[in-house]
């Protein structure tokens, strides 16, 4: 994976599917879209373009919500260049149609299976919404017991820790928003440990929900600005106005979400965990209110349990679509 990044412009979220192209593509000046209805071979023909770039600098590979072995993308910002299986961005494109010349009674069978899939995606995301509420009343529950006053002692410490030599650059910051993992038909898949390795300075914020995590977080964004620092920040697959990771290159520092269900440790001496359960909750706080804490993660659980297996579906219609074209590419062969 070296000079390889890998994340998420794309996902499935309890706000319906994002998409996030624009602002990573956005500074591309040659944007490229191959235009088939398989993700089989546009994958492939996405992995011979990344092979072609092999040993000329960061290639950005931007995987497929729709697989885990899929790619929908990539970025070469040392060439200015991006590739794409379809139209994520509103500007124009070079586009590569493979769909010319296909039979126009396969491509209204196929268009019948892509419609299909968008129906599975909504009934995906109405579970997901779902879950959201519920999970949205465990957050009030913690913030009712939060200490403001504690939490924003700790920003401000942070702040100054991280700016206090820091000088403001010439350029304007550029803020990339970007998923660093997401809910497929494969399952859930995500890129922390990729991502935060090769960094030098690793803050692991822990806390339970609406403890203020993303706030955090927010705040640390908002002095990159003032600073002109640019920021890859990677919003919350569950939940896309939150945010679970931010990565500050200027300053070799990640900041990330640490809890379920991307859960990691430190695993050197210099990463730092910031524990806002510990430091802005109070104490016994878990005890006090155990019977609904349960019962609130089961049902919320659940719901994203049924969702993630809707997303499943998806599979089989994949499988026929491929198993459609196939079918047609042989026939074309033996004509």
């Amino acid at each position: 994976m070296k000079n390889k990044l890998y994340y998420y412009a794309r996902g499935h979220t309890a706000k319906g599917m994002v998409n996030y192209w624009e602002s990573n593509a956005k500074d591309v000046e040659d944007v490229y879209v191959f235009k088939h209805p398989s993700l089989s071979l546009t994958s492939q023909l996405l992995q011979d373009v990344i092979a072609m770039f092999d040993g000329f600098g960061q290639v950005e590979v931007v995987m497929s919500p729709f697989g885990k072995n899929f790619i929908e993308g990539i970025i070469v910002r040392d060439y200015s260049i991006a590739f794409m299986d379809d139209y994520y961005i509103n500007r124009e494109v070079n586009l590569i149609d493979f769909t010319q010349g296909m039979d126009q009674t396969l491509l209204q069978d196929i268009e019948q299976l892509e419609d299909s899939i968008k129906q599975i995606c909504e009934k995906t995301y109405e579970k997901f919404e779902k879950s959201l509420m519920i999970h949205d009343t465990l957050e009030n529950l913690f913030l009712n017991e939060m200490s403001f006053q504690q939490a924003d002692a700790e920003i401000n410490r942070t702040i100054t820790e991280l700016f206090s030599d820091v000088q403001k650059k010439k350029d304007q910051a550029v803020i990339y928003e970007r998923l660093f993992g997401t809910k497929t038909p494969d399952g859930t898949t995500d890129y922390v440990k990729a991502l935060i390795e090769p960094l030098q300075h690793r803050y692991f914020i822990k806390g339970r929900a609406g403890t203020g995590k993303s706030h955090f977080m927010k705040q640390i964004v908002e002095q990159c600005i003032t600073y002109h620092l640019d920021v890859e920040l990677y919003r919350c697959s569950f939940d896309p106005d939150s945010i679970d990771m931010i990565i500050i290159r200027d300053l070799q520092l990640c900041m990330f979400d640490s809890t379920p269900p991307h859960e990691f440790h430190p695993t050197r001496k210099e990463d730092i965990v910031i524990d806002l359960y510990d430091i802005a909750l109070t104490p016994g706080t878990d005890e006090k209110y155990a019977d609904e804490i349960q019962r609130i993660e089961k049902a919320y659980k659940q719901e994203m349990k049924d969702g993630v297996h809707q997303l499943k579906e998806i599979k089989l219609v994949q499988q026929q679509i491929d198993n459609i074209l196939r079918l047609y590419a042989n026939k074309k062969k033996e004509n």
